[in-house]
């Protein structure tokens, strides 16, 4: 019986200090979740998403991590459902124990999260989702964007567009959030800019034939046809439009997720020409994008972009607040992120405290050779717009 007694008091000695062990290595890490349509038409986006986000990760904790803590993340399929999102983000909480949320890239799947983590009081960081909604009639005092939102967008290129393209204007999008909010944010300036709307259209995801709409987009005779798709979506359209020579009888622009890195290739030559206004371009002059390109390049044998950067940026982003706020507490993260001035790949940018949005700069790229390359520069204040969020 002492024998048994002395195993058995051994083996609950061993467990308490196995637990003990356990609670102190889980006490130095900081759980970063990370939502991510791994299927479907944005798999490719997908991947520069979680990728980025694993370099910047790796990055910091072989610089130490960050109040001696290291971090890990967690990835979490949302599926292109908005509901799957934030079953995720509850998923990413109550069973993983995230501190932090890089959100998701579809703003619809965005706004559901943003409920989710107001109820747990845990910070996210949009990086990707850019529907004016998240940081305006929508805001949430535990959400913060790093990337531009759909107006900053339509701001940047529209005034472009009317003075030195035409002011009749066709809209074709993708029938969600995104695809109806950056639109309705360009159609707005048209109208301000004494432009001329002579028809829109939208088209539901995953569409392989999008020719039924252009009998129409040619008969409305406009002069430029202003399109939003991302993904495989983008791919689509933007070949079909070469394909049936709308090109030709029309200027084509867009928002910059169209002819981003991740689909050009896929493009080709039936992009050249395109006009868009975007926050990055890998040829962005500065040394923080010269050794961000070139990392990204060597650890993934692919070029980065806007989608890469800015998921990069939001994970150093969460670092910088923690380090300003000496604390894990979200208030005090909260306060930390309010007015930060953050220096990454895509230049300066300043956290605007009234609605949480990034205020950043702006590149105009036309598409020539496979590539964006950049025309013009609008200063992030000239097109930060106005604040919509009605307070937290």
């Amino acid at each position: 019986m002492k024998i048994k007694s002395i195993i058995l008091t051994g083996f609950v000695t061993s467990l308490i200090l196995l637990q003990s062990s356990y609670a102190i290595s889980q006490e130095n890490v900081i759980r970063i979740g990370l939502l991510s349509p791994i299927t479907g038409t944005y798999g490719i986006m997908s991947n520069h998403q979680i990728w980025s986000a694993e370099m910047a990760i790796k990055e910091i904790n072989a610089k130490g991590g960050v109040l001696g803590k290291q971090l890990k993340l967690y990835v979490e399929d949302t599926q292109q459902s908005p509901a799957v999102a934030a079953t995720k983000a509850e998923k990413l909480i109550l069973s993983d124990n995230v501190d932090f949320i890089l959100g998701p890239i579809l703003s619809g799947e965005a706004l559901n999260v943003m409920k989710v983590c107001n109820k747990y009081k845990k910070v996210m960081i949009i990086t990707i989702a850019e529907s004016a909604k998240i940081t305006g009639s929508s805001c949430d005092r535990y959400t913060f964007r790093i990337n531009q939102n759909a107006g900053m967008e339509a701001r940047s290129i529209t005034s472009w567009l009317i003075q030195d393209v035409g002011k009749k204007f066709y809209f074709i999008a993708m029938d969600f959030e995104w695809g109806r909010d950056s639109t309705m944010q360009v159609k707005k300036l048209v109208t301000e800019h004494k432009g001329e709307i002579v028809g829109e259209v939208y088209f539901p995801l995953g569409s392989k034939d999008l020719s039924p709409y252009f009998g129409k987009i040619v008969a409305a005779k406009p002069e430029i046809l202003y399109a939003t798709a991302a993904g495989n979506d983008a791919i689509q359209l933007v070949n079909q439009v070469a394909e049936f020579g709308l090109k030709e009888k029309m200027k084509v622009a867009s928002v910059g997720s169209m002819v981003s890195g991740d689909v050009l290739p896929a493009m080709g030559k039936n992009a050249d020409g395109i006009l868009v206004a975007d926050r990055y371009n890998t040829a962005i002059d500065t040394p923080e994008n010269k050794i961000f390109v070139a990392d990204f390049q060597k650890a993934y044998k692919d070029m980065p972009n806007k989608f890469s950067v800015s998921t990069y940026e939001g994970a150093y982003l969460i670092v910088q607040a923690i380090e300003k706020a000496r604390s894990m507490d979200p208030e005090k993260i909260i306060k930390a992120l309010e007015g930060f001035n953050f220096k990454g790949p895509q230049g300066e940018k300043v956290i605007r405290p009234e609605d949480h949005q990034a205020i950043l700069d702006m590149y105009l790229q036309r598409c020539e050779g496979g590539k964006q390359v950049i025309v013009g520069k609008r200063k992030g204040p000239e097109v930060g717009g106005p604040v919509e969020c009605k307070g937290f």
